[in-house]
């Protein structure tokens, strides 16, 4: 029996059968288990405090970050490295119009804001007037209140004057972030995919209720009305699901409505990743963000935010999770993924074919692997996914096969979208530098494996594998060509937008 034959079996016959080696590896059942089905590192204090230092919070962002941890209900702020995506998103979608329901002290509305272009607006929704003026003040103090509609009120009522309006308030919006009343997140999610434009996005947070939502014994309001938003958006056929377990869970709900579950690329999509003519703050990696330095702008706290006796942030738990389940969260986004892509290192195949999945049907897939007996594995499935078609596998050494790519010419010598890097981990550096020559400006590289399972923190591991990802990690820190995203899932994933 062939190597494809077996893979091809029911997964009851294949379990009895040896299992497929790789470079000389063989992993007893558990560990295929542990390495393969549950893919995760856990997120230590040290591991989260390493995957910060690779993307400092901005001083603007860091002056709310400040004032909201010693106030009541703070964990209710956004975390940084969830407003940070956003951002990319944000830029790599050229969006110019956003929507958040839920303000609290302003921390992931002045992040989109920063991220929106000069003439790009953001709706904000909030109820209570005394948290808004908060709110209102870092936006002014950081230079984007102009880009900031502030709306109080009831939310679902404001928002359906915006769905009754005219005019340039009718015009669809790119973005919607939902973080508010969670009894009413049926109604704000509806209401945004009403308003959402294909192509955009919704992203809605606290999906997991700080783990109540598997709580069998937990059947309050809130509980089951946010197990009833999960179910409901699992089955809706108008959107792309992805949900990241980042934070206390994030669902990204791509809107595919009215274009019959296609793709559209809007003109100038991903332009907003070149770099500014106006100099903001934003177009290095890490530079501090907008304006807003020197300390938090003085504000009178409204009463229930000050800090009470007895009443202590709810403490959120280590954060597990499938290493690509975001990598599908962006390659999915219509705007983002155009035609083109790259992926180093198939393994068996399983993220090719995802991204092949989400490629238009004139995409092409550049699939990279040494293996060929892993590589045959990899077709096979491809092909009865009926997306072999898109994937143009290519055996051999990667660094010498993707340097055939950048001295070639005609078709071969377009940009790319989008680069997967998770081979060779010593290579990692030289396939970085290789792909961004190879992706668009306004594209995006993304590599795996750069927390090591918690290794890049451990001072006596100093092996050659673990130094090349500490240097390839502290490279893209400093990399001015790049918008830098380290997400603390999986084993760690930067998302570099390259606005060479």
């Amino acid at each position: 029996m062939t190597v494809v034959e077996r893979a091809l079996l029911p997964a009851q016959r294949r379990a009895s059968l040896p299992q497929l080696r790789r470079s000389g590896v063989h992993l007893s059942a558990g560990a295929r288990h542990v390495a393969c089905s549950s893919k995760f590192t856990n997120m230590t204090e040290a591991l989260y405090s390493y995957v910060m230092d690779l993307q400092p919070e901005p001083r603007s962002l860091r002056n709310v970050s400040e004032y909201t941890k010693d106030v009541p209900a703070g964990h209710m702020k956004s975390s940084p490295e969830q407003v940070r995506l956003f951002a990319l998103l944000l830029k790599l979608m050229g969006a110019r119009r956003a929507i958040e329901i839920g303000v609290f002290t302003g921390y992931s509305a002045l992040g989109i804001a920063q991220a929106l272009p000069g003439d790009g607006v953001l709706y904000a929704f909030e109820r209570d007037p005394e948290v808004l003026e908060v709110a209102k003040a870092f936006w002014d103090k950081a230079g984007v209140g102009h880009k900031i509609r502030p709306v109080e009120g009831n939310a679902v009522e404001e928002i359906q004057r915006l769905l009754l309006g005219d005019g340039a308030e009718k015009e669809p919006f790119d973005f919607a972030f939902i973080d508010a009343n969670k009894r009413a997140q049926m109604t704000y999610y509806e209401q945004c995919l009403e308003l959402v434009r294909p192509g955009g996005l919704v992203i809605v947070d606290n999906v997991l209720w700080y783990g109540r939502v598997v709580d069998g014994e937990r059947n309050d309001k809130i509980t089951l009305a946010i197990r009833e938003l999960n179910e409901h958006m699992k089955n809706d056929e108008r959107v792309e699901l992805t949900v990241l377990p980042v934070g206390d869970g994030m669902p990204y709900a791509g809107n595919c409505e009215r274009t019959g579950g296609s793709h559209e690329v809007l003109p100038g999509a991903g332009e907003a990743l070149r770099p500014p003519t106006q100099v903001d703050g934003s177009a290095k990696v890490s530079s501090g963000g907008g304006g807003g330095c020197g300390g938090p702008p003085r504000v009178d706290a409204p009463r229930r935010l000050l800090p009470q006796p007895g009443r202590e942030p709810l403490v959120r738990g280590n954060c597990v999770s499938p290493s690509l389940s975001d990598l599908s969260a962006i390659t999915t986004t219509g705007t983002l993924l155009r035609t083109r892509a790259i992926e180093i290192g198939v393994f068996t195949g399983y993220s090719a074919l995802g991204i092949a999945q989400a490629l238009p049907g004139d995409g092409v897939l550049y699939a990279f692997e040494r293996d060929p007996e892993v590589l045959e594995v990899a077709k096979a499935f491809w092909d009865k996914a009926g997306v072999g078609h898109k994937i143009r596998p290519v055996e051999g050494n990667a660094v010498e096969e993707i340097q055939r790519l950048l001295l070639g010419d005609g078709a071969e010598k377009e940009p790319f979208d989008f680069a997967f890097i998770d081979a060779n981990k010593r290579a990692q550096m030289t396939y970085y530098e290789q792909c961004l020559e190879l992706v668009r400006p306004g594209g995006l590289v993304i590599v795996d494996n750069v927390l090591w399972y918690g290794r890049v923190v451990d001072g006596e591991r100093n092996d050659k594998i673990t130094l090349a990802i500490r240097e390839l990690n502290e490279h893209m820190k400093n990399d001015e060509r790049v918008e830098l995203t380290v997400l603390p899932v999986g084993d760690g994933m930067p998302y570099a937008g390259n606005c060479e």
